[in-house]
């Protein structure tokens, strides 16, 4: 009865499990006013995976089923870029102006190391953001992308 009961408890802790289409989105303020709409799920490990996206994404663009693949082990966070999606201010013109964005908002989230997987124009973002502050990077994935200019 008592390993029943036991098995009954981890089925209900799995049914009630966070997805990332259960994860509610929030806002964050960085120092220059943006407010960045962002969503959080999963937990362990000590260093957050940051998913940076393609250009004209948002957060809704990610397949949930990856990012609840990411986050079955660790902490993972996606964002919409200053001007896109749920976020505020002016959309960046340059690789460079997105990267001062996310930036300021991984600062904001109180993050001083992070992995970032960038997609795309995430990618570009990644390697940029690897340039001006290297020792914000721990790990950098990039997906389908090249060097800022190709």
């Amino acid at each position: 009865m008592d390993k029943q009961h036991r098995k009954e408890r981890t089925i209900m802790n799995t049914r009630t499990a966070q997805t990332y289409l259960q994860t509610p989105t929030k806002l964050i303020s960085t120092a220059d006013g943006v407010d960045f709409a962002y969503r959080r799920i999963g937990s362990g490990g000590d260093v957050p995976l940051v998913l940076g996206g393609y250009f004209a994404s948002n957060m809704d663009d990610w397949d949930p089923l990856i990012v609840d693949g990411l986050a079955a082990n660790r902490e993972v966070i996606t964002f919409d870029y200053p001007g896109m999606g749920g976020s505020t201010g002016v959309t960046p013109d340059t690789v460079a102006e997105v990267t001062v964005g996310c930036l300021g908002f991984l600062r904001a989230m109180g993050l001083t190391t992070v992995d970032f997987l960038g997609f795309s124009l995430g990618g570009m973002v990644a390697q940029q953001m690897a340039f001006e502050q290297p020792e914000m990077i721990r790990r950098m994935i990039l997906c389908g992308t090249g060097p800022r200019g190709c």
